[in-house]
Parts: structure tokens; sequence; C-alpha cells
């Protein structure tokens, strides 16, 4: 179940993604980011492992970015 919702808000047109690189971690990592949805996930830059998903709120997520 959460597998498909997670499948869902990362192909939603309205997900945004971005190459970051998180420095307290030096990780280069992929970004999914749904605003509408309040969502956001980590995929490693390089291949598909997923790091995690999870919501956040409209200011977390402005932080994030």
């Amino acid at each position: 179940m959460a597998r498909n919702e997670i499948i869902r808000f990362m192909t939603a047109d309205d997900t945004l993604l971005m190459s970051e690189v998180l420095d307290y971690e030096k990780l280069e990592d992929t970004i999914f980011i749904n605003t509408r949805l309040n969502k956001v996930a980590f995929r490693d830059y390089n291949s598909y492992n997923y790091r995690t998903a999870l919501t956040m709120s409209d200011k977390k997520i402005n932080d994030l970015v």
C-alpha cells in the first residue's frame, strides 16, 4: 500500500525533481517534492535506491528548497 502511494506521488505531474548534495551527509540525492500533497522523497542520485519518503509542512518544504 505505502509503496503504491509513494509511486503515485513520485510520478504525479506536479511533483518536482531536484538534484542536490546534502551537505551535512555529503550525499548526492534526487529529491522529489510535491507541495500539493506535502510529500518529499529522497533517492540516491546514481541508483534507484530510495532513502525515505515523508510528509512535510509547507514551511519545512520551503526551508529544504
